[in-house]
């Protein structure tokens, strides 16, 4: 049931953030904590996942300039991130989150 419950929280947060971002599929699970800053409420785009050969994953800088950007968070949007943070951290990686975790990973921290 745990596992039921922050699953449906990561989906909440998976698409509250796609909603009011405007990220691509691609940016948002390559988004890794590093790259939101809860003290100035912004949230850069620094890469993206994608699949080559044998529909392996890399990561990626995004194909052009412009792609790479930093987005101003809500106040909504940075609470429900923080939130997501502090569940994260509470129930699935004790003592392994770091600023370098991906913000949505599955249970064995690889991107979804």
């Amino acid at each position: 049931q745990c596992a039921e419950q922050n699953s449906e929280k990561e989906l909440s947060t998976i698409f509250h953030t796609l909603a009011f971002t405007g990220l691509r599929k691609s940016e948002l699970m390559a988004l890794r904590w590093k790259d939101i800053d809860i003290q100035k409420g912004i949230l850069s785009v620094n890469q993206t996942i994608v699949y080559g050969e044998n529909n392996l994953m890399k990561f990626q800088t995004p194909k052009t300039q412009k792609s790479m950007r930093t987005i101003s968070l809500d106040y909504k949007t940075l609470n429900v991130l923080k939130s997501w943070k502090i569940e994260k951290k509470k129930l699935i990686f004790p003592n392994k989150l770091n600023e370098d975790c991906l913000v949505f990973t599955n249970s064995d921290g690889s991107p979804h």
